[in-house]
């Protein structure tokens, strides 16, 4: 069979872990490493080629004595070793199948093999990394480090004395729409996931090791920076590792202090909203994903080599699925399948490695669940949900499968000694419990929302709307609190008054044209042919001058209820877009009731203002179809205003429409987005009223806590809908068409 033999390009260096040392090994085809322990090593040193792996056994035994080295424990590590890629020749057990005595080259890791976090190819930086280290050294130094540690206390107690103004801004523009900002926060926080990056490369050079490359990945879909050091693992202090993996941190917290500088000296604007977006995402944020040992970033590496314990989570994942296999199986457990659990648990106690497996566990089970969540929400906005439910249960299906089936395979002892009643039983309630929780899983009802765009309407409002064109020439201004019936606005039409003046004049001359024949034919018995006609078209005159006075008296508008205006209709003034009508005939910009518009002209049907409730306000919302069934009155809505915090307005359903919009408001067709998707989808909206909670704003002008809603102004609202279970969301009667009623 063939002899087992330890690849050459292997490179070794002893680093300290802990209060002890470990060997590392570094494989150069695939940028992989790996921990092993003085015993080990030696193991693999004896896999010269000349050696099998009886002789490797005995020369084992010999090393250790007095210790007891179990043979099937030698063969075992060198399986694993063999399926790592570590070894030239395969080993020839029962359990390996035969290959051929060529040196294999170790296949390198699939970009698919970790959905999640598919990293892309980077680019090398080494040599532009080694131009870059002389000028930025001076930076390197004590002083610089103590100049950057002032500014994070500085920043620090500016965030504790100005937390609530803070906060408040971080509501304000999390409401705010994404577009608004969209440019200015991509490259903000693109520049500092650059810097992140960097700090790590910079680190990492400064201190001997390599930085290889620096690409994108994937995580979860979306295109993020990573910076490969893992060379820093040969650097054999412990501090200088630790400093390696916190540098990314550190550089952010150090913008972070400089944006919080930047955020407390200057006045409103989209500098100091795009500052304090930095301060929260290079500091809160980069302590609690990148710092949180929970989740494998900076912080895990950093909280592994402080405890002496490389690769924590995969140490305590083994010790989990040993301790589980060998409930289930007992004895028999002891199979090549399952690694040989922690190398360090000596040093590492296993309550400690469970409490730290089952934390994570649940911390990054609670993150893919609320990304989950997140997916699908924009999956039913994009009408693509189903897909995506279809991908999300096929990962979780994946990953419960890949934990479960190291436990649940039966050892090879089992098989060699036939059937275990024990094991299979264990096995069998396994799986049961599984399948329970999944079942349960599956049809747990979960929370779930309508969200859409709203816009702020008064309460029991009526628009105004000129039914005659003409000319304004006064009006009541924007807020006036009116009467019912009271004048609001007045108009005038030239041509109308001409046409009336000109009607009549002719109907005055019909009027004598019918006395003069009525005078000439009294007395007489016959009757003259034009009197038919005459009286036809003094009549046809009377109905229009009647017609024509009725629409002199519409030239003055009235308020058809009580309440305050509000001019919501604008149109913005296109410079250089005067043309000779408009010069003979000006139309209006900004409101129609402006005083700037005066002698402007307005069209039939143009809304001059709407008049409500100056006490209460409420929404009006655009639901697809598709949604609109789980949507009914006494529903809680959450709203979000950019010009307020994040919750300060919450509202209840009122009313539902039931039947379709045949037009897109004016407010909704100004955002684009909905626009579009209002213009290419075949699908039908509904339209929904939101009783606003006076809570959130206040009527009066001269409370500046609480400010007046903007009549006609946007927002994006959720709707708590009723609960639902993936299954209910998989397989409702809306996905196949059904009718809901």
């Amino acid at each position: 069979m063939s002899l087992p033999r330890l690849r050459p390009d292997l490179t070794w260096r002893q680093i300290a872990m802990g209060k002890a040392t470990v060997w590392i090994l570094r494989d150069p085809l695939t940028s992989d490493y790996f921990y092993v322990s003085d015993r080990e090593r030696a193991i693999l040193e004896l896999a010269d080629g000349d050696r099998s792996v009886e002789e490797i056994v005995s020369a084992c035994s010999q090393r250790f004595a007095p210790d007891y080295v179990a043979s099937e424990s030698i063969v075992r590590f060198l399986g694993d070793a063999d399926r790592s890629g570590l070894l030239c020749a395969r080993l020839l057990d029962q359990r390996l199948e035969p290959n051929s005595l060529e040196e294999p080259i170790p296949a390198k890791p699939k970009p698919w093999s970790q959905p999640l976090a598919i990293r892309l190819p980077g680019v090398a930086v080494g040599q532009w990394l080694d131009g870059l280290m002389p000028r930025i050294r001076p930076f390197l130094q004590m002083p610089f480090a103590i100049v950057a540690l002032l500014l994070i206390v500085i920043a620090i107690a500016i965030g504790l004395f100005q937390f609530d103004k803070i906060a408040e801004h971080v509501s304000v523009v999390a409401s705010r729409r994404v577009s608004d900002l969209a440019i200015l926060l991509f490259l903000a926080i693109s520049a500092t996931k650059l810097v992140h990056e960097l700090a790590h490369a910079i680190a990492c050079r400064a201190f001997g090791a390599e930085c290889r490359q620096i690409g994108v990945m994937l995580l979860f879909g979306m295109p993020v920076l990573y910076c490969d050091v893992s060379d820093a693992w040969l650097l054999p202090e412990r501090w200088k590792r630790i400093v390696v993996s916190a540098a990314g941190m550190l550089a952010e917290l150090v913008i972070a202090a400089v944006a919080t500088l930047i955020w407390i000296f200057i006045d409103d604007s989209s500098v100091r909203d795009v500052c304090v977006v930095v301060m929260v995402v290079c500091s809160v944020s980069t302590i609690l994903f990148n710092g949180n040992p929970l989740l494998r970033y900076d912080g895990y590496y950093i909280f592994s080599d402080l405890i002496g314990v490389p690769n924590l989570g995969g140490e305590a994942s083994a010790m989990i699925r040993r301790g589980l296999r060998r409930w289930v199986w007992g004895d028999a457990a002891a199979s090549r399948l399952i690694d040989q659990g922690p190398k360090f648990q000596r040093k590492t106690s296993k309550l400690f490695l469970a409490t730290y497996w089952l934390s994570s566990t649940i911390y990054r089970g609670m993150v893919y669940f609320a990304i989950g969540m997140i997916a699908f929400g924009a999956a039913e906005a994009a009408n693509v949900d189903g897909f995506v439910s279809v991908v999300i249960m096929g990962l979780l299906i994946t990953a419960v499968v890949r934990f479960a089936k190291p436990i649940l395979e039966k050892p090879a002892g089992v098989r060699r000694g036939g059937y275990q009643p024990l094991g299979s039983r264990r096995r069998f309630f396994v799986t049961a419990i599984g399948s329970i929780i999944g079942v349960v899983g599956l049809f747990l009802p979960l929370p779930r929302s309508v969200t859409g765009p709203m816009s702020v309407v008064p309460r029991e409002a009526s628009e105004v709307f000129v039914t005659v064109a003409g000319r304004i020439d006064a009006s009541a201004t924007d807020g006036d609190r009116v009467k019912a019936g009271e004048p609001i606005a007045r108009l005038s039409n030239a041509d109308m008054q001409r046409e009336r003046i000109k009607a009549e004049s002719d109907l005055a001359s019909r009027r004598v044209e019918l006395a003069s024949i009525e005078s000439q034919l009294r007395g007489q018995f016959r009757q003259s042919e034009k009197l038919p006609v005459l009286l036809e078209s003094i009549e046809s005159l009377e109905r229009r001058i009647e017609l024509l006075h009725q629409d002199a008296e519409r030239l003055t508008i009235h308020a058809p209820t009580a309440g305050r205006i509000y001019c919501t209709e604008s149109r913005v003034r296109m410079v250089g877009s005067r043309n000779h009508r408009e010069q003979m005939m000006p139309t209006w910009y900004a409101t129609p009731m402006a005083a700037e518009n005066r002698g402007a002209w307005l069209e039939t049907g143009t809304t001059l203002c709407t008049i409500g409730s100056p006490d209460h306000y409420d929404g009006i919302t655009l639901i697809s179809e598709k949604q609109i069934a789980w949507v009914r009155p006494g529903q809680d809505v959450k709203v979000r205003m950019h010009d307020r915090q994040l919750g300060a307005v919450k509202g209840t359903v009122v009313e539902v429409a039931s039947s379709p919009i045949e037009r897109l408001p004016d407010e909704f067709a100004k955002d684009g987005t909905l626009s579009s998707r209002f213009r290419r989808s075949n699908e039908s909206y509904y339209q929904v009223r939101i009783r606003l909670d006076r809570r959130g704003f206040s009527s009066n002008e001269s409370d500046s806590s609480i400010a007046p809603l903007v009549i006609r102004s946007t927002a994006m609202i959720a709707i708590e809908v009723d609960k639902a279970s993936i299954w209910q969301r998989l397989f409702s009667s809306e996905r196949f068409g059904v009718d809901r009623f």
